[in-house]
């Protein structure tokens, strides 16, 4: 999933037929990417002769449309007798929910890495059908990871149980934060503050499962304290809470992100805070001083995207932190 999981109420507009695998649920994929996929994973496979005789025999056919369904079917049965979506038909028979809450999943093809993802997607109320009916799942992949089980199956486990919790009524999922008085820049902190912390909840419950290894816990320690500013006791308290409790809902992940010290429990929280930070209006325990810390290109950085911000207000070392990764990335 990117930024805080997405409901879109937009439609489905990939471009060509779709084919649907024979299921009461259906999951379908579009021709191009079903060829694609399947000469990748025949590429070195022990039928890959097999398959290229069948190939080999469509292309003497004279009839341009009668050629291009024979490759359809050709390349689908294959597919199929690949068994590529084993990993999400495990995925989809450990979390039911997907599928009695959704009505399909669409299988695309990925334009870029970057893009590769999970979304739910959301038909407008006034469609005239049901709840169900009206969401389903956009899986977007290459064809390489979809040829690769061992690694397809922990990326779904990822994604889908992103979704998962917010088809869930236990967790609440709202799609929209509420705009703050404090300008979009605060709003952006939330949103990445609740995109990281909803990470950890996710990959907590699947290394409870055993799928992950433990490793993992310590880079998401990293990440928390490095996200969230506090005292390292109080912090480590809340950590664990959110990585290793199974259940959470979308209100408390919210109300963490907003006011971390209000979880606190430390009789010295209160006092050793410095205030809030001048540029995401957070409360902070590591206030620094920008004029002197911060070189001249973050700074302009900074102003450019907070217009009323000055480099003698305090500003937090997470914000410093962001806009010096900002900075060198440019």
């Amino acid at each position: 999933m990117r930024a805080t999981g997405k409901i879109s109420t937009q439609s489905e507009t990939a471009q060509g037929e779709i084919r649907t695998n024979p299921s009461s649920y259906r999951i379908e994929y579009h021709p191009q990417f079903v060829e694609e996929t399947v000469l990748r994973a025949m590429m070195g496979h022990p039928e890959e002769s097999l398959f290229r005789k069948e190939r080999d025999k469509i292309y003497k056919m004279q009839d341009d449309e009668d050629r291009e369904e024979a490759f359809q079917e050709l390349h689908l049965r294959w597919f199929e007798h690949l068994d590529l979506l084993a990993p999400l038909h495990d995925v989809f028979t450990y979390w039911p929910i997907l599928k009695l809450s959704t009505h399909k999943c669409l299988l695309m093809k990925a334009r870029s890495r970057k893009d590769v993802g999970a979304e739910l997607y959301v038909a407008p109320k006034d469609s005239g059908v049901g709840d169900r009916e009206r969401r389903s799942i956009v899986i977007q992949l290459t064809p390489e990871l979809l040829t690769q089980s061992q690694q397809l199956l922990p990326f779904l486990r990822h994604e889908l149980l992103h979704i998962a919790d917010m088809l869930d009524p236990k967790f609440g999922y709202e799609p929209n934060f509420p705009r703050s008085q404090m300008g979009p820049t605060y709003d952006q902190f939330l949103q990445e503050r609740y995109r990281i912390l909803w990470d950890i909840t996710i990959d907590g419950r699947l290394h409870q499962e055993g799928w992950l290894p433990s490793s993992l816990r310590e880079k998401h320690w990293t990440i928390f304290r490095n996200t969230f500013p506090g005292p390292m006791r109080d912090l480590e308290i809340v950590f664990s809470f959110f990585f290793q409790n199974g259940s959470h809902t979308h209100t408390e992940l919210v109300s963490f992100c907003k006011s971390p010290e209000n979880w606190f429990v430390s009789p010295k929280s209160e006092s050793t805070s410095r205030g809030q930070c001048s540029v995401c209006h957070f409360s902070s325990f590591h206030l620094i001083n920008a004029s002197t810390w911060l070189s001249p290109a973050i700074i302009s950085q900074i102003q450019k995207e907070c217009t009323n911000w000055h480099p003698a207000q305090p500003i937090c070392r997470q914000c410093a932190d962001l806009y010096e990764l900002r900075t060198s990335g440019q």
